[in-house]
C-alpha cells in the first residue's frame, strides 16, 4: 500500500499507527469477520448440540475438536460460496482463495471460540442455564475480536477481502 507524501509515494508499513487508523477497511473488516463468525458458529455449535443430543461418548476436549472442524468446513463452505456467487469467481478460485486469505482467520477465530467455550462450560451445552446464554455471547465476542487485526491487516496490505 503506498500513501502519497508531497515529494512521492512513502511504503505504508504496519508498524506504523496510520497504518491501523482506516476506518472504513476497520468497518469493511468488521463485516466479513462476522460473516465468517456465522459460518463458523453454525457448524461448530451445530456439532455441538448434536454430538450431545446422541449422547457423546467423546471426551471434552475431543468433542470441542469436531466441533472445531464443523466450524472451518461450514465456514470454508460458505466462503466458498459468497466468493462465487458474489464476487463472480470460478469455483476452483474460490476454493483457493477462501484457503489463502481466510483459513488463518478462521482458525484464530475458532480457537479463540472454544477456548472460552471449554473454559466456561467444560464444553456442555445447557440452553436451560442462563450462564450458558452469558458463555455463548463471551465465546461469540471472542471469536470476533481475535481474527479481527488480522482481517484488516489483510484487507489494507493486499487490498483484498478475507471474507
Amino acid at each position: 500500500m503506498k500513501l502519497s507524501s508531497g515529494t512521492g509515494a512513502k511504503a505504508l508499513s504496519a508498524m506504523d499507527t496510520v497504518f491501523w487508523a482506516d476506518r472504513n477497511r476497520w468497518r469493511r473488516a468488521g463485516v466479513n469477520t462476522l460473516r465468517c463468525l456465522a459460518g463458523c458458529s453454525i457448524g461448530d455449535f451445530g456439532m455441538l448440540f448434536a454430538l450431545q443430543a446422541a449422547g457423546s461418548p467423546f471426551s471434552p476436549h475431543t468433542t470441542m475438536a469436531l466441533a472445531m472442524g464443523a466450524g472451518l468446513a461450514t465456514s470454508y463452505a460458505f466462503e466458498v460460496g459468497y466468493l462465487v456467487r458474489k464476487e463472480k469467481m470460478t469455483f476452483e478460485k474460490a476454493r483457493e482463495t477462501a484457503v489463502k486469505m481466510s483459513l488463518v482467520s478462521m482458525l484464530s477465530m475458532e480457537l479463540a471460540e472454544t477456548s472460552v467455550d471449554l473454559f466456561l462450560t467444560g464444553g456442555v451445552l445447557n440452553p436451560a442455564d442462563p450462564m450458558w446464554w452469558g458463555s455463548l455471547g463471551v465465546s461469540l465476542v471472542a471469536g470476533f475480536v481475535v481474527p479481527l487485526p488480522y482481517n484488516y491487516y489483510m484487507l489494507k496490505k493486499y487490498n483484498k477481502c478475507c471474507h
